[in-house]
């Protein structure tokens, strides 16, 4: 089978003191050129779960330029090397166990991905991947199945509009795209003000017992807020329902495309914070100090990033001479990493069209934030939904939220251990449903891995709703 030449030895996977089971891997064109010199890697984990040979799952990691191996490793994969442990060990709840996965780094530029990147928009690298995902397909004989797309930050941007693409292509053979989850997910303007400037008083407000401002940088805080026009922006437009109509955008944007300074309340949280605490993370603020060292970002001096050495590069059929990083590179033309320029995405945001397009289309949409993350604050993501018509009707018409519960779990889980019981709360509309888990920062799958594994069983169909605990399912 010519699927042989990606198969990946799971004995033999470095470091790795186990059997990993069945994975193919490589690089493939993102179109069927002869001389096409764009590929996209990928990591394919066929899952245990027989009953699942009518689907597969994307998962992308973001940045724009983030590689979907840092999720792999150290978030939903099969295995997971965590920072500061001595080895990788076995994953309980990666979705592995549920249906077929596949980890694709995206777009070009990012990770292992070979060509030179000349999109300047999303819509451009969507057709990249789905000329990608054609070939993927093919390769793996899996025509028909359904698609699903799981995706965490500036994938808030990318997902909506591959799925969107996929759509328009009317092609069921190859894309029969069936839903999505948006996990921390930017779907606003770039520029960060929503995102994160916005709620950035409201969320220290909510967790200075966690950041421990002194009582003179919250004053500040505050008083730029308000100055700002933050204070009134957010008690008029995150209500429930929502203020019909767009929402204004009366804040001003600096050349280089972001927020200005004088108003970038979510840096004087990380400023202050840090203050405090040297500990920082702006990623989940109840972690404590970051790791001394990891095999993704930092590893032990001496060494290289996991996925950049020689041994681990020929196990997954990655050319010797590719050089790989996790993020800071450029992936849209036209763009620089010195600030004059930054990542140069010149599309629409996806509440506009592309988002609501496939809420529309597909039966159920997710979105994840996590309270605690302080990268994309929930009330930004909050403040889109609201600011988005779908399926008839603008934003959720109730702030009611449910509890979100994972009850205790039918069997010991040794290797990676997840909180039970009320993990946040989550509310449904109109095809899409909201999750917001309370303890978790941007990296949901790490933070919260129970209550991640129970959203996927909820968007692939394992359960009826988001009621209730959970009876999770485990592979052999």
């Amino acid at each position: 089978m010519i699927t042989t030449a990606f198969a990946v030895d799971g004995k033999a996977i470095p470091e790795i003191p186990f059997d990993a089971g069945e994975s193919y891997s490589g690089l493939l064109p993102i179109s069927s050129k002869a001389d096409e010199t764009k590929k996209l890697f990928f990591w394919f984990w066929p899952s245990k779960n027989q009953s699942v040979d009518d689907e597969v799952v994307i998962w992308l990691n973001g940045g724009p330029g983030s590689s979907s191996l840092f999720g792999f490793l150290q978030e939903l994969g099969p295995f997971m090397w965590a920072p500061e442990t001595a080895q990788p060990y076995r994953n309980t709840w990666t979705p592995v166990n549920l249906t077929n996965v596949v980890w694709v780094e995206y777009p070009v530029g990012t990770g292992y991905t070979e060509g030179t990147p000349t999109a300047t928009s999303e819509e451009e690298i969507a057709l990249e991947f789905l000329g990608f995902w054609q070939n993927f397909m093919t390769l793996f004989s899996m025509q028909g199945r359904k698609v699903y797309i799981l995706g965490e930050s500036y994938t808030g941007w990318y997902t909506p509009y591959i799925g969107a693409a996929m759509l328009d292509a009317a092609n069921t053979t190859y894309y029969d795209f069936r839903g999505a989850a948006l996990v921390s997910p930017i779907i606003t303007s770039l520029d960060g003000i929503l995102a994160n400037s916005v709620g950035a008083a409201s969320f220290a407000k909510d967790n200075n017992n966690i950041l421990n401002l002194n009582d003179e940088w919250l004053t500040f805080l505050n008083n730029k807020s308000a100055a700002c026009g933050y204070d009134d922006f957010l008690s008029t437009y995150l209500v429930y329902p929502p203020k019909p109509g767009p929402m204004p955008f009366p804040f001003p944007i600096e050349e280089s495309g972001y927020g200005t300074f004088d108003c970038d309340t979510r840096n004087v949280i990380v400023i202050g914070s840090q203050y405090q605490n040297q500990c920082y993370n702006v990623y989940n603020i109840l972690d404590n100090c970051p790791p001394r060292s990891d095999v993704i970002q930092n590893p032990i001096p001496g060494t290289e990033p996991y996925f950049n050495r020689a041994d681990v590069k020929a196990a997954l059929h990655v050319p010797a001479t590719t050089d790989w990083v996790n993020g800071g590179r450029i992936v849209f033309a036209n763009s620089s990493l010195d600030g004059s320029s930054p990542q140069n995405d010149r599309s629409l945001m996806p509440i506009i069209s592309v988002l609501p397009k496939i809420i529309e289309a597909s039966k159920r949409t997710i979105i994840i934030s996590g309270a605690m993350d302080s990268v994309v604050l929930h009330t930004g993501v909050e403040l889109a939904i609201q600011n988005m018509t779908w399926n008839g009707a603008q934003g959720f018409q109730s702030g009611e939220m449910e509890k979100f519960v994972v009850d205790p779990f039918e069997e010991f889980v040794p290797e990676t251990f997840s909180g039970l019981g009320q993990l946040g709360k989550t509310h449904t509309e109109r095809g899409l449903t909201y999750i917001l888990l309370q303890r978790s920062g941007h990296f949901v799958p790490t933070d919260a891995p129970g209550g991640f594994y129970k959203a996927v069983e909820f968007l692939l169909g394992r359960r009826d709703d988001m009621e209730g605990g959970t009876s999770f399912y485990w592979s052999e």
